[in-house]
């Protein structure tokens, strides 16, 4: 059995248009939450290889983004049984 252990978040991806000038902004014409960080990314390979492996995570914390992310984590058939939903800021990368 592979253990896979490491960090579970939350990716955040936004579309611009074309990068700012230095000092100005960038309006967001859409954006999507991904499941990433490098233990989902691993596992979700070793899952689509059919695999035997473990996840074992960061804690996910609580509330609407911790729930989001085992949503997430569930959606692509990953193992849940290891990993902690507690309180705490769920990880979440821009």
């Amino acid at each position: 059995m592979i253990l896979v252990f490491g960090t579970l978040c939350l990716d955040r991806v936004r579309r611009i248009a074309s990068l700012p000038q230095l000092g100005g902004y960038a309006e967001v014409y859409d954006e999507e939450v991904l499941l990433g960080g490098e233990a989902a990314n691993t596992s979700n390979a070793l899952n689509q290889w059919n695999a035997n492996f473990s996840l074992v995570g960061n804690v996910l914390g609580d509330g609407e983004h911790a729930d989001l992310l085992l949503k997430k984590i569930v959606e692509k058939g990953l193992p849940t049984h290891q990993l902690k939903l507690r309180p705490g800021v769920t990880p979440l990368c821009d």
